[in-house]
């Protein structure tokens, strides 16, 4: 029994509901098609419904069957407006700091690993702070290139010693991504926009790599010459360690090193921050690369707790709430 138990734990739920999209164990599912649906009475109209996701064999979890079998449409229900949007390209690259710079608020929360297990904990409570996207793009270069990449370090205040983010990032996604975004109607309900002198200036600006004439002018004997005054005759083996005992700590002062490149900034700095509880399209406005810059459509005559939503969002098919910050963004919510 105990290795029964273990196999199907290792196969893990992989059993998409027809209804509510959700993920769930082969024992919690039930097949049918639209013909054994009919002859219970259901009109097609109705199934067509209900079963929002079209394939031959219908797939009803338990809770989802025990509802359309009494001609109910369940709570879950995919077609109620919890679907998912497509994501488009420009966002599905994105990385945890580049979406940041793109959304309209930053959740500040210290999120740590736990060990060697792969698990992660939440330390101290949310913040939810608002910030100008406007600002935060016009702090990337204007002139770049689609491999160019910089350090950007994403501080709470200007005056903290470290960085609450430190990443590469890719000024020509972020543009890209956030010139979809401000199209969205998320976006222009919130009164979002781009500067269009810094679009201007962006697109009629240009690199020269070439700053000098002189700059074109090639000796290769003078080359030739420099190339044979810098041997010399060091040998590898030779050459020992100024400081033997420290030499284990030194991966940690390049580390150090390392934390002054790149460029430092606080946007939400000298902002009031707002209850995640009073700010009523706070999931969307954190995390674009999920909602796509769309709010969620309910129909109003479906009563949905936000509990409820976040039960759909976390089970469902669809992967892209299964992210760490967005699994404890959704725990303090609740």
């Amino acid at each position: 029994m105990k290795s029964d138990y273990e196999s199907k734990i290792k196969e893990g739920p992989t059993h998409i509901c027809s209804c509510c999209g959700g993920l769930w164990f082969e024992y919690s599912i039930r097949e049918c098609t639209v013909k054994m649906l009919t002859n219970k009475g259901l009109k097609p109209e109705f199934i067509d419904t209900v079963c929002y996701l079209k394939h031959a064999i219908i797939k009803l979890c338990v809770t989802c069957r025990k509802d359309i079998m009494s001609n109910k449409i369940p709570n879950l229900s995919l077609s109620n407006g919890l679907a998912f949007y497509d994501v488009p390209d420009c966002l599905k690259i994105l990385t945890e700091l580049e979406e940041r710079l793109i959304s309209p608020r930053i959740p500040f929360m210290v999120i740590r690993s736990l060990g060697s297990c792969k698990q992660f904990g939440l330390k101290g409570n949310l913040v939810n702070v608002p910030m100008n996207v406007d600002t935060n793009v016009s702090v990337l270069p204007r002139s770049f290139s689609d491999t160019h990449t910089i350090q950007l370090k994403l501080m709470r205040q200007m005056k903290n010693k470290n960085a609450f983010m430190y990443e590469t990032i890719r000024p020509k996604v972020v543009h890209t991504a956030v010139k979809y975004l401000v199209e969205q109607e998320l976006y222009k309900d919130e009164g979002i926009v781009i500067s269009h002198d810094w679009l201007k200036e962006y697109s009629d600006e240009r690199e020269n790599f070439i700053v000098d004439d002189e700059d074109k002018k090639f000796d290769e004997n003078e080359n030739i010459s420099k190339n044979f005054d810098d041997e010399d005759q060091w040998n590898e083996c030779d050459d020992k360690p100024v400081n033997p005992s420290t030499t284990e700590t030194l991966l940690n002062d390049e580390i150090c090193d390392q934390n002054d490149i790149g460029i430092k900034f606080a946007p939400g700095e000298n902002n009031r921050p707002i209850s995640i509880l009073m700010d009523l399209k706070v999931d969307e406005l954190t995390f674009p690369k999920i909602y796509c810059g769309k709010q969620r459509k309910i129909k109003a005559n479906v009563k949905l707790t936000y509990a409820k939503i976040a039960k759909s969002e976390l089970r469902m098919f669809d992967r892209r709430c299964g992210r760490i910050s967005k699994l404890f963004f959704t725990y303090k919510k609740l």
